[in-house]
């Protein structure tokens, strides 16, 4: 797995921590056992060192197992602070088939594009 990661101003003020971005991460390839705990230490560092808005961009994930599942699932819970979620953007047809038998679309939003994600981020 291949993680491209960039951080987003949620607004045009000045930043005084983690809490005022937004970081957007980029999944390439796959998220399976092979590399999920390295996906896993990568979010908590991040969660940790205050940050509470991710937006997994998803459009050249080609493969997850149960374990990314969870993971994903698990990361969301543990961001139960206000103002704090999760959202998912560019959801391959093949990847969202999947997450629709697991209801993960009941758990966590998932958007068309990384603008509409965003945004949605932006406003919370």
């Amino acid at each position: 797995m291949l993680v491209d990661f960039e951080i987003l101003k949620d607004n045009e003020s000045e930043i005084k921590s983690f809490k005022d971005l937004t970081i957007k991460m980029r999944l390439v390839n796959k998220l399976d056992q092979s590399n999920v705990y390295h996906f896993d230490v990568l979010c908590n560092i991040l969660m940790s060192s205050g940050a509470q808005k991710f937006l997994f961009d998803l459009n050249d994930l080609e493969y997850i197992d149960s374990s990314g599942i969870g993971r994903i699932i698990k990361f969301k819970k543990s961001l139960n602070k206000p103002k704090s979620d999760v959202v998912m953007a560019r959801v391959p047809q093949n990847i969202m088939k999947i997450f629709k038998i697991v209801k993960i679309d009941t758990i966590i939003k998932i958007f068309l594009s990384v603008d509409e994600a965003e945004n949605y981020l932006k406003l919370i």
